[in-house]
């Protein structure tokens, strides 16, 4: 692709962003890991490929957490891919503040300048892709500096955290535990085990995987990726926010309808910091207003909100969108 025409294609992507979170350890096996990274959690994909074009695009401000090339001032950073994994062809991946960017050897940071035309990375990014000439996503982790051998790091979603007195352990995914001792497990980067978290990408190395289930590893080294604020989790007794349950009034439970989780609104708004809403003139609508300008209102209409018994129930896919929430295991 042209310079020209890669530059049209991200300036269309950023104006159509801005319209629009153990058991018992057996021996382990000798089978090693796979030489490759993995799709976190069945959430997210990993293309591996070949850079073909960097761009700066400049004027338009990064995430809080974000840098990128002091040179350039603020940027939209975004990386044009030759994939040769199992899909091929061109992707553009744009970076966010939020973006690591890795060395799949030693786990340190790197910056976006530091990656180079014709350098083969991973980019570990989430499924939806913009439907353009190349295709267009965000990404999450750019594994860069890969090993000859193809040995990098997993990268996979935390979706439960156990801590104890042997050191935490991390559900990812429905199939593997990794298990993480603060004495053995080398914690890279700015965050540590004390703040890992469901919702949390992690990139692990680890040499073997012991015939369990959930199988179950023991990482020499990681880095911790935070994606979401918070994290709920909940089944039809009780509701935790980031690790804390709520004190629900008397006959307020969460409940299922069709398998799919419904949660008291203004219970869990209000643990989140925010004012539940309901007004006589407007009977068919709850707003919910919180910190920093947050605001929304939602239409009693069965859709997302519906009454039962007269407490007010919204789907929770709506909470942890609105509130940057990962639904944890329960």
């Amino acid at each position: 692709m042209k310079r020209k025409s890669l530059f049209s294609a991200v300036l269309a992507f950023v104006m159509l962003s801005v319209s629009a979170g153990a058991a018992a350890a057996p021996d382990p096996a000798t089978e090693a890991q796979l030489p490759q990274a993995e799709p976190a959690a069945g959430q997210y994909l990993a293309d591996t490929g070949v850079i073909t074009d960097l761009l700066y695009l400049c004027g338009l401000p990064l995430a809080p957490e974000g840098g990128g090339d002091p040179a350039s001032g603020h940027a939209e950073r975004s990386i044009e891919l030759d994939r040769t994994g199992e899909r091929t062809g061109k992707v553009v991946y744009h970076l966010s503040g939020k973006t690591a960017i890795i060395n799949a050897v030693t786990g340190e940071e790197m910056s976006f300048s530091q990656l180079e035309t014709g350098e083969e990375v991973c980019v570990i990014a989430g499924e939806a892709l913009m439907l353009s000439e190349p295709p267009q996503g965000h990404a999450l982790v750019v594994l860069a500096g890969l090993p000859e051998d193809g040995a990098y790091p997993a990268c996979r979603q935390v979706t439960a955290v156990r801590r104890g007195d042997a050191g935490v352990s991390a559900q990812v995914g429905e199939d593997l535990i990794y298990h993480l001792d603060p004495e053995k497990t080398k914690v890279v980067g700015k965050y540590g085990l004390d703040s890992l978290k469901p919702g949390d990408l992690v990139a692990a190395w680890y040499d073997d995987v012991a015939e369990s289930y959930p199988a179950q590893a023991w990482p020499r080294q990681l880095v911790i990726v935070p994606q979401h604020a918070g994290w709920l989790e909940a089944d039809e007794t009780e509701i935790r926010i980031n690790g804390a349950p709520l004190d629900l009034p008397e006959g307020v439970t969460p409940r299922y309808e069709d398998g799919e989780l419904l949660l008291p609104l203004r219970s869990v708004g209000e643990a989140l910091g925010c004012t539940v809403t309901w007004e006589a003139a407007r009977p068919d609508q709850v707003t919910v207003s919180g910190p920093e300008g947050l605001s929304y209102t939602l239409e009693l209409d069965g859709s997302l909100v519906k009454a039962v018994n007269r407490i007010v129930y919204v789907r929770a896919a709506c909470i942890i969108g609105q509130h940057d929430l990962f639904l944890a295991q329960a």
